[in-house]
């Protein structure tokens, strides 16, 4: 997961596509993913106390 720029990580092969299914306080097209083995397709991104206050 990464959250950021999506024509700078789409060229490594990060999508919205697949972060869509994730519940985050970020949530939208910066947030994107790119799957590794059997990595979970959906979920609840936990964030450290100190992202509280990017989310505000």
């Amino acid at each position: 997961m990464v959250l950021g720029d999506p024509a700078y990580y789409g060229r490594f092969g990060y999508s919205h596509a697949r972060a869509e299914k994730f519940e985050s306080e970020y949530q939208g097209e910066a947030l994107q993913a790119l799957a590794w083995g059997d990595a979970p397709e959906a979920g609840k991104l936990v964030y450290a106390s100190a992202f509280t206050a990017l989310a505000a």
